[in-house]
């Protein structure tokens, strides 16, 4: 998991300073950093349908472990509100409620969980506990943007691929990455850099981890990459790495690192940093 967190937060820095075209297009346009996280979102929902591996991601997809289960039959009676939407012959979704209710269980989970993320966000940016202000500055750093992201995510997904089985008539992987893609425009309400390159990790690990439990004969160099400690080496280097830029570049480095650095060394990493901006400017 530490691994996977520097991994993030090197893409991040790679993204803040890099200075190609394509990056900056994709640092200025909401649009197109919407449309790469929704690939990313559809790429997961395939790999998460398949049933070959799972990760955390901002939603999960039910898997049936009998294809010739109940759920795969009609049930009378199911005449709730996405029957009006699209009428189906039969019921084809994983799970074994209705669809609405199996929405609506999604909507409040993801709801609570937003809710207790953001409010502990805002708790911890809070600096004084005491007075009458601290009520008003709770709601003002309140991020709603974030909220709704996280509220919104997996019970649109859900919503959508519940919808796209009764139009398609099958639960398929097909499915499920339409549905996936589709749910990814919620990027576009809170386009951090963070979840960016939280999805670009999560997909190329699913990827890989999908990629060596379905492929029989592998190259013998995959098979020599498998012995490496890919996760130690990771976590070693981006540490080091992004340590490093706190100090010479911090314009760039992820807030995080400021925060860890700070509380680490005790604000002598801040000093550090000081000095050396005040060296630059010096000689400049």
């Amino acid at each position: 998991m530490q691994s996977i967190g520097g991994f993030n937060m090197l893409i991040e820095y790679f993204i803040r300073s890099s200075k190609s075209n394509v990056v900056r297009v994709l640092k200025r346009s909401t649009i197109f950093a919407t449309f790469l996280f929704q690939i990313f979102s559809g790429i997961i929902a395939y790999i998460f349908k398949t049933g070959t591996t799972r990760r955390f991601w901002f939603f999960n997809i039910p898997v049936p472990a009998d294809t010739n289960s109940s759920t795969s039959s009609f049930r009378e009676g199911r005449n709730g509100w996405m029957d009006k939407l699209i009428r189906t012959t039969r019921h084809v979704c994983s799970h074994d409620e209705t669809c609405e209710s199996f929405v609506m269980k999604e909507f409040k989970r993801t709801t609570t969980f937003g809710f207790m993320v953001t409010l502990l966000k805002a708790l911890v940016s809070q600096t004084k506990f005491s007075g009458g202000n601290f009520l008003s500055k709770l709601v003002k750093d309140f991020d709603y943007r974030l909220f709704i992201f996280l509220s919104s995510f997996g019970s649109l997904f859900k919503l959508l691929n519940c919808l796209t089985n009764r139009y398609m008539q099958t639960d398929s992987p097909r499915t499920s990455t339409i549905s996936g893609f589709l749910a990814g425009i919620v990027f576009m309400v809170y386009p951090k850099f963070v979840f960016f390159s939280f999805g670009l990790s999560r997909t190329l690990q699913l990827w890989w981890l999908h990629y060596n439990q379905t492929t029989t004969n592998r190259p013998k160099v995959i098979e020599l990459l498998e012995k490496i400690p890919f996760s130690t080496l990771i976590y070693t280097f981006s540490s080091a790495f992004l340590y490093q830029c706190r100090v010479f570049n911090p314009s760039e480095t992820p807030k995080y690192i400021h925060q860890i650095m700070t509380i680490a060394t005790q604000k002598r990493s801040d000093t550090l940093a000081e000095s050396y901006a005040a060296m630059i400017m010096g000689l400049a």
